[in-house]
């Protein structure tokens, strides 16, 4: 109307109708509903109805209460306020930021690590109090890798993953297993005048998977030794290398800890010692293998003096299956009743498997068996062996007669006899 009015009185026009619109009307206002719990929420404290209906007359906003919930009508030119949060933030920019106070969000839910994240942790923990460093090495290695350690059988380059455009020809494969890796870790410290290391690894071996593109990936655990365990003291002279029983005893003391039964079996592989290597066995499952790496493969692999190189590999994935929390009992209250025995077996007879029909033929209240004593020699026949156990029985409900943990000894005697051949010494 003013540009009409203006447009008559300069003489340029003159109006011949009246406004004429063309399309359709707009709203001029649109309704957005604002909880003022949602206003309180966001803030993180108390804003009274009131205030919140103060700040949004003062914008020009129409605020109308229904049934609990501000109907605020909003003015078309502010077309930034669309959703209910628009509106909390307008309240909260009036009320002044400054004005809030900081405040810990309340979650409902609580943050849950996940299952293989916490094995994780916990296996490296007791590795750490095992005396382990960690390492971390590359996902790949060179097929010379391959080669100067005798992988060519078990870890043949047809069953790996070639890497396209390798950075180099030392990183060109992905690894199917941790020793090329750690074993060079090794390597490099000990040609650097470390006089002993034990390293562990966690990392993740690419296998390839013929009847899909993508390889099958397992989480393996690494662990190498070798070199002096500790330097010589005044009570012990004498430098102590690593050897084949330290190793075990680490793997020993780990799935102890996790309160899983491993079983170490006989073993053979190429790039091992034939009288120094085992698998690990979880059930009758395969978890891992251990042995000394062969003493014609560490001469071959450039070390600046003769070392033994102790090697276990275990499938974590496999572990996590097994891999329970830890259960307690009752202290018996009643007297350990300890026997020992002596038997002759054959050499090639495993201790471990002796171990495991003790236990089979024992009954319920055997608590412990351990091996403390193994003769060879001119008191037994060629071809022969003595292996001492000791085991201790109790039970929870009374005393153990002398008469109860007779029959025990007799059934064990009996069990080793019938699988093993053994003779009571």
């Amino acid at each position: 109307n003013r540009f009409v009015q203006l447009y008559e009185e300069i003489g340029v026009g003159k109006v011949v109708s009246k406004t004429v619109k063309a399309g359709k009307d707009f709203n001029k206002y649109k309704k957005v509903n604002l909880r003022p719990e949602k206003v309180s929420s966001v803030a993180g404290q108390k804003i009274k109805l009131s205030e919140m209906s103060n700040y949004l007359v003062r914008l020009g906003f129409g605020v109308e209460l229904k049934e609990g919930v501000l109907e605020v009508s909003v003015p078309s030119r502010r077309i930034d306020i669309i959703n209910e949060i628009d509106l909390v933030e307008e309240v909260l920019r009036l009320k002044g930021f400054s004005d809030i106070n900081s405040t810990i969000p309340v979650l409902d839910d609580i943050g849950i690590i996940p299952e293989n994240v916490r094995s994780r942790r916990r296996i490296k923990e007791i590795m750490r109090a095992c005396g382990a460093c960690e390492a971390v090495n590359y996902a790949f290695y060179g097929l010379d890798d391959i080669r100067a350690l005798g992988l060519e059988k078990d870890h043949s380059v047809e069953d790996s993953i070639l890497i396209d455009n390798p950075l180099s020809s030392r990183q060109s494969v992905m690894r199917t297993t941790l020793l090329p890796g750690l074993v060079n870790s090794l390597k490099y410290n000990l040609n650097r005048q470390v006089k002993g290391l034990f390293l562990s690894e966690f990392g993740t071996v690419f296998i390839k998977d013929s009847q899909n593109t993508l390889p099958i990936e397992y989480e393996m655990i690494g662990l190498v030794a070798a070199g002096i365990k500790g330097d010589a003291s005044w009570y012990d002279k004498n430098d102590k290398e690593y050897e084949f029983f330290d190793l075990k005893g680490v793997i020993e003391e780990l799935f102890d800890r996790l309160k899983i039964d491993v079983v170490f079996r006989k073993s053979k592989k190429e790039f091992l010692h034939p009288g120094r290597t085992a698998d690990i066995y979880v059930e009758d499952q395969f978890i891992g293998y251990l042995g000394e790496i062969h003493p014609d493969i560490v001469d071959r692999l450039g070390l600046e003096s003769e070392q033994r190189i102790i090697y276990a590999e275990l499938n974590h994935n496999v572990i996590q299956e097994f891999d329970k929390d830890n259960l307690y009992q009752e202290i018996s209250q009643f007297p350990i009743v300890e026997r020992d025995i002596a038997i002759v077996v054959d050499l090639d007879v495993n201790s471990g498997d002796l171990v495991n029909t003790i236990e089979e033929y024992a009954g319920d209240f055997l608590n412990e068996v351990k091996l403390f004593d193994l003769y060879e020699g001119k008191q037994v026949a060629n071809g022969k062996k003595s292996c001492a156990f000791q085991m201790k029985f109790s039970k929870l409900t009374g005393t153990l007669k002398n008469n109860e943990v007779n029959k025990f000894i007799d059934n064990i005697i009996k069990g080793l006899k019938e699988v093993h051949g053994a003779q009571l010494r």
